[in-house]
């Protein structure tokens, strides 16, 4: 018994949580003043940038903080930022950071890494500089759209997966908004005809799946739907818009019952009724019943339609 329980002891321990370095969005360390929840940003003065993050990680003692740009090749630092020793204080890290900027810098946002190491463990927390006191942009947002696929059943509850690509290398879109409309008003957006879109960051994308709702009576066939996504690149808003072809198509759920045969045919004409019931959320059309046997030549009937719900002999 008493190895058993050590045994699980393992377990749980193995299993527990693994809490990775983050950004504290509530915290605020000498030099901060408010909180990034509250909208702190880090300052800038004589091309010097400040930085204050309180970090929280699993590392314990001193840890050695370092800031680097994904992109060593982008224009914006004049050298590389140097390293930090922090201890923690109250369970976090009071990293501050000073980067050095070039003087003709441009406005943009840049991809960047902070790392934290600690003996031989590292962690590492994503973070975008941004500057909008240089130079305007060079480059110009226009988000790529691909890989659009729709599931799309009649009467049911579907949804649209796309991919959005951020093609430039130094600006972010931030405050994406997609709406999605059909012009025959049959396929709709759930919930809400504003569907938000996270930040995609310089050269990443982001896949995004979009619920919708097909009406009952929507027409089983290509539907044109029109995409508009709103967004904002370095603080100028713009829009971007596009149709793609997305099928609508009808998940068949016919069923029959039992045939019903006459007491004897030989040598007469005879009924054989069969019940046929709709099953699914969409109205089946241009039903065509065949009855094959061996004594007789084949025999078709033309059903027509059955709506959803309802049963035909």
């Amino acid at each position: 018994m008493r190895k058993l329980i050590c045994t699980i002891l393992v377990v749980f321990l193995l299993a527990g949580p693994v809490i990775a370095a983050e950004v504290d969005q509530y915290a605020v360390i000498s030099g901060m003043g408010k909180s990034w929840y509250q909208g702190y940003e880090p300052t800038i003065k004589n091309n010097t940038m400040t930085i204050y993050l309180p970090v929280r990680s699993d590392l314990e003692g001193p840890v050695t903080v370092a800031i680097a740009l994904e992109d060593p090749n982008v224009y914006l630092l004049t050298s590389q930022p140097k390293a930090v020793s922090v201890n923690k204080k109250d369970g976090i890290y009071p990293v501050k950071l000073t980067l050095s900027l070039q003087k003709d810098r441009r406005n943009g946002d840049y991809p960047a890494i902070v790392t934290l190491k600690s003996g031989d463990k590292t962690e590492t927390i994503p973070y975008t500089i941004r500057i909008r006191d240089g130079r305007g942009s060079h480059e110009a947002l226009s988000p790529v759209i691909s890989d659009v696929t729709g599931d799309l059943d009649v009467g049911a509850n579907g949804s649209l997966t796309l991919t959005i690509a951020n093609p430039t290398s130094t600006l972010s879109m931030t405050d994406g908004v997609l709406t999605v409309t059909d012009l025959t008003g049959e396929v709709l957006m759930t919930g809400s005809d504003r569907f938000p879109i996270p930040e995609v960051l310089p050269g990443k994308s982001v896949t995004v799946t979009v619920p919708v709702t097909v009406l009952g009576n929507a027409a089983i066939r290509v539907h044109t739907l029109n995409f508009k996504l709103s967004y904002q690149a370095c603080g100028v808003e713009k829009t971007w818009e596009e149709a793609f072809a997305i099928p609508v198509t009808q998940a068949i759920r016919l069923e029959h019952g039992d045939a019903q045969l006459p007491p004897a045919i030989a040598g007469e004409l005879g009924n054989l009724t069969l019940p046929l019931m709709n099953l699914g959320k969409g109205e089946l059309r241009n039903i065509l019943v065949k009855l094959e046997t061996s004594a007789a030549k084949v025999q078709s009937v033309l059903v027509g339609s059955i709506a959803p719900g309802e049963t035909k002999q």
